[in-house]
Parts: C-alpha cells; sequence; structure tokens
C-alpha cells in the first residue's frame, strides 16, 4: 500500500511541476506582449489552474486546491472578458503561481 502512495504521490509532483512551468510561460507571454493574449494562452492557464485543482483535491491538498480554484476562477474571467489584463493582475496571478508551487 505506501509503494502504491508513493507512486501516486510521484506522479503527482510530477504533473504538478508540469502544470506549474505551464502556467509560468503563459504569464511570461502575456507579460511580453499584454496589448495582444491569444485566447490560446487564456484557455492554457485556465486548463492548468483547473487541472492542478482537481489533482489536489484528490490528493487532499486543500490549500492547493482552494487556491488553484481562486485562481482558476480569475482565469476564467479573463477568458470571458469579464475582466481586463492589468500590471497588477498578472503580478497577482505569478504570486500564486509561487504560492502554488511553495504549497506543493
Amino acid at each position: 500500500m505506501d509503494r502504491h502512495k508513493d507512486e501516486t504521490l510521484r506522479e503527482f509532483l510530477a504533473e504538478s511541476d508540469e502544470l506549474l512551468e505551464t502556467l509560468r510561460r503563459h504569464l511570461d507571454r502575456i507579460e511580453q506582449a499584454p496589448d495582444s493574449i491569444s485566447p490560446e494562452s487564456l484557455n492554457s492557464l485556465f486548463r492548468a489552474a483547473h487541472t492542478l485543482k482537481g489533482m489536489s483535491g484528490v490528493m487532499g491538498l486543500a490549500a492547493v486546491s482552494d487556491l488553484a480554484h481562486s485562481l482558476e476562477d480569475l482565469m476564467d474571467r479573463l477568458r470571458m472578458g469579464k475582466l481586463g489584463m492589468s500590471r497588477s493582475l498578472l503580478d497577482l496571478l505569478g504570486d500564486g503561481v509561487d504560492a502554488l508551487d511553495q504549497l506543493i
């Protein structure tokens, strides 16, 4: 049983690293061209946060899941045009991704 838990944890950590890298990569793209944000970048941000939220919930990591959910909500509002990108929002999203990394 412990072996299964160890493998599950290793898989979670590996996939989390990939998702965090995806989040950082797309936030960097947005930072470099804030006036021409692609729908693909917004959708990728949303999907990465959504997946991280679900995975962390399954793992019982409530703080990670809650933070990912909050970031997912912001990203969804951006995707739907209900929220505009700003320097402060970009900083907040970046800080959120850094916090997720620390929590994991």
